[in-house]
């Protein structure tokens, strides 16, 4: 039997400067890691467990290989050589976590099945945010929504803005929303803040300053945006399709159905051409109003330690 205690990890394939998604969640994973006293060694060595973000071209020496996936190109024969490498990893790897029930779905629909488990992302708790600047946003509009993503067409800008000014004109309140990440193609008007590209800190300073985050974007998987509001206690406003939804937990947040979701095939299609969302009336649900133990990293990272130990002692 091996023993809970310093497991050697090789995470593959991740580039701890990003602040890219998949890179942004292994880097805080490998710190939790680090933290519960196991022990990171480089790619290439001698170790217990191999953490395959997506694909790698480094040797896998370790005694077991766990490939990590958070989607897969779909836009059939068009990406069958982005999607070589990650096949091949998926199918030679001992185990395969997904970050959602739709990305197993998908995955396993369009390819095959696998030994697997479901693990959902997490985010370390924040403490370090701007008193004042939560002060300051909160004063800019009687609700405030926020929007976080590395925006292109899926992550459907326009569908986040209309949503908030349809709540606006619901409740007769004045609201705003405030945008984080490089827009390109801006939306004119008032009630938008573009914040760009902005530090940690004042990034979840942001997320409390916020009655809510709007994410209506098109199937996606985990977004690491949603867990961070979520953890805050910030509630979300997600689309029905993909597995963003599976974040919620009760009370935090408002599910919009994606109606023409299923006019679009589910196996072939391309991520940058969502259909419209329909904004129905909604509710807001109060902040602070559900448990976020969930979202925390160190519960993530004991899932992904518990299925080390299981593949190790299999």
């Amino acid at each position: 039997m091996h023993s809970l205690s310093r497991l050697r990890i090789a995470f593959h394939n991740v580039d701890f400067t990003s602040s890219s998604g998949p890179n942004a969640f292994c880097t805080r994973l490998a710190k939790e890691l680090f933290f519960q006293e196991h022990v990171l060694v480089t790619p290439g060595d001698v170790c217990d467990i191999d953490l395959v973000n997506i694909s790698t071209t480094t040797p896998c020496r370790g005694k077991k290989t766990i490939q990590r996936l958070d989607g897969i190109w779909t836009r059939g024969q068009l990406d069958a050589s982005r999607n070589a490498p990650i096949l091949s990893q998926y199918k030679t790897a001992d185990h395969v976590i997904w970050q959602s029930d739709y990305d197993r779905s998908l995955i396993t629909r369009y390819w095959f099945d696998r030994d697997g488990t479901v693990i959902r992302n997490g985010v370390n708790e924040q403490k370090n945010t701007d008193t004042n600047l939560i002060e300051k946003i909160r004063s800019l509009a009687d609700v405030v929504f926020c929007a976080s993503a590395s925006w292109h067409p899926q992550k459907r800008l326009e569908a986040n803005v209309c949503a908030m000014r349809s709540y606006a004109a619901q409740t007769k309140q004045r609201c705003c929303l405030l945008v984080l990440g490089n827009v390109t193609d801006q939306i004119p008007g008032n009630d938008i803040y573009y914040l760009s590209h902005v530090n940690e800190k004042i990034c979840f300073s942001v997320y409390k300053a916020s009655d809510a985050l709007m994410h209506l974007a098109w199937r996606d998987h985990c977004p690491n945006a949603v867990v961070e509001a979520l953890s805050v206690g910030t509630p979300v406003i997600c689309a029905s399709s993909g597995g963003t939804h599976e974040l919620l937990v009760e009370k935090s947040g408002v599910i919009i159905h994606d109606d023409r979701d299923s006019e679009i095939n589910d196996l072939v299609f391309d991520f940058d051409k969502p259909p419209e969302i329909k904004i129905s009336h909604f509710d807001l649900p109060k902040r602070n109003s559900f448990s976020t133990s969930t979202y925390m990293i160190q519960n993530v990272a004991q899932q992904y330690v518990s299925v080390m130990l299981r593949l190790l002692n299999d």
